[in-house]
């Protein structure tokens, strides 16, 4: 998300691996911005690891900087998130009447362990219903690595139940940011002059598939929440596929910054005119590849390393609970995203 590269370019394919990342700051958004006279603000979470066993430091490209790693970054007693949206409130109303600013903001929740501001933490709350992907009952066409989970006891649904109900706490925090960054720029004049993406830099499972927690192949991992408001383009929902690769590109081209040397693409004409950019987005998983797949608006395709296939319909079948490889009728499907995923395999 920092550079419009896939993780495995970088050498940040887990995180243990986050030190490779140093190689990569002299070439990020930041840097790309700043270049063509953009003021670069980040506050919040950087990258895990940071300060990467060195002093804390401002990574290259950055104006202006607040990381949640740094010692006494925020006044004792204030909560993480509150504190993350009103510096960056404070930082809007601080800009000159013609700067132009690029401001990244990254809160750590909704992430375990899932603690709301105090305000918070007792707020009734009702989660979006369990998907009936959450302890699928028959997992015989799924690959080894789910066909080998047991279902989950009822204490342990439980359990996930709870957690949802912390992290739509934790949400409600979000919003109240959100809403305060809303007024600051409104106040200052610069609401119609600034585009807002609202993303995430990944999902999570609660039990769906008899899994838990992330990097696996299945929406609840892959699919994270994409919102823009683009000034002047009426809101509506769009079911084009694209990459978490894609939004420092398409920031950059808008900006007049660089996109050389990324694997994202630009991805305005979906977002202004609705024309498709991409025929999928590619995916595979943190650490060791042992799958890849290709999401598209329709269809998620994957090629497991240990030979198992996967093809689910999302028209007919949005939780992903029958894997269609093996049915013969899908057999043109089957080549046509084959021979798209290998065109986006690196």
């Amino acid at each position: 998300m920092l550079t419009g590269r896939y993780s495995f370019r970088t050498g940040v394919v887990s995180n243990p691996t986050s030190p490779n990342f140093r190689n990569a700051e002299a070439n990020t958004v930041a840097t790309r911005l700043r270049a063509v006279g953009y003021r670069t603000a980040l506050v919040g979470k950087y990258m895990n690891q940071y300060p990467f066993g060195r002093t804390p430091y401002v990574p290259a490209g950055w104006t202006d900087w607040t990381s949640v790693q740094h010692p006494n970054w925020r006044p004792a007693g204030q909560h993480e998130t509150d504190y993350c949206f009103s510096w960056a409130a404070n930082f809007i109303t601080r800009l000159g009447a013609n700067e132009r600013c690029f401001l990244w903001i990254a809160p750590k929740l909704p992430h375990d362990p899932f603690i709301p501001p105090a305000r918070y933490v007792n707020t009734p709350v009702t989660p979006p219903p369990n998907p009936p992907s959450v302890n699928e009952a028959d997992v015989s066409d799924k690959p080894p690595n789910v066909r080998n989970k047991r279902l989950f006891t009822a204490a342990e649904l439980a359990e996930f139940n709870e957690q949802r109900v912390l992290t739509t706490r934790d949400m409600l925090a979000i919003n109240d940011g959100v809403a305060r960054l809303m007024t600051a720029l409104s106040a200052t004049g610069r609401l119609e002059r600034t585009i807002v993406i609202l993303t995430s830099d990944n999902a999570r499972h609660f039990g769906e598939h008899r899994l838990v927690n992330k990097g696996f192949v299945y929406e609840e991992s892959v699919r994270v929440p994409f919102l823009v408001r683009w000034p002047g383009i009426a809101g509506r929902t769009e079911g084009g596929a694209i990459s978490l690769c894609d939004v420092v590109p398409t920031v950059c081209a808008h900006a007049g910054a660089s996109t050389a040397g990324m694997d994202g693409i630009d991805v305005r004409p979906l977002l202004t005119s609705r024309t498709r950019v991409r025929n999928g987005a590619y995916i595979r998983p943190p650490g060791t590849v042992t799958w890849d797949a290709i999401r598209t608006p329709t269809h998620k395709w994957a090629e497991h390393t240990n030979g198992a296939r996967e093809l689910y319909d999302f028209r007919t079948d949005p939780y992903e609970l029958q894997n269609i490889a093996g049915v013969p009728a899908q057999a043109s499907v089957i080549a046509t995203l084959r021979n798209q995923l290998a065109a986006l395999r690196p």
